[in-house]
């Protein structure tokens, strides 16, 4: 994973995206290993709750990681870092609305993909209905991105 933070670029900060990454990696190998020994554990982290949990911990964490791949500097780093645990008495930057049908759209695929229905349900449909529903989702993501225009991140390389 370092080897592959040098890849993306020649910064420290790369390194660091890397060396976290590979730590993570090691981390999720060893409660493995508690999982294979440790039977109630293993069941408690792949119960529903658990499968929950779970998500959202390696969300976070590989979230934070990236901060240092985005940042220019330690020091952006470290600002963008503070920048999270600090409101500054700032707003979301979206309406409410936006984020609640970002949630609705995020637990409704979700729940098609844990009953199995977006598979049976395709699988069903003729070619052309498909890719136009794939095309309407599509349409609605774009719908939902923000209006700043940015550069893609690898424009910068």
């Amino acid at each position: 994973m370092t080897l592959g933070g040098l890849w993306h670029g020649a910064s420290w900060t790369f390194v660091v995206w890397g060396v976290l990454h590979g730590l993570l990696l090691i981390g999720q190998r060893i409660f493995q290993g508690w999982c294979d020994v440790l039977p109630r554990l293993r069941r408690a982290v792949h119960s529903a709750p658990g499968t929950v949990g779970r998500i959202v911990l390696t969300f976070l964490l590989v979230s934070l990681c990236w901060i240092f791949f985005r940042a220019q500097s330690f020091h952006d780093a470290v600002l963008m870092f503070r920048g999270l645990f600090r409101t500054h008495g700032l707003e979301l930057p979206t309406s409410s609305r936006v984020v609640v049908a970002t949630l609705v759209v995020f637990l409704t695929a979700y729940a098609a993909g844990r009953s199995d229905l977006l598979r049976k349900t395709a699988a069903r449909l003729p070619a052309p209905v498909e890719g136009a529903a794939y095309a309407f989702l599509l349409g609605f993501c774009l719908l939902l991105a923000p209006l700043a225009k940015k550069s893609f991140i690898y424009f910068q390389f």
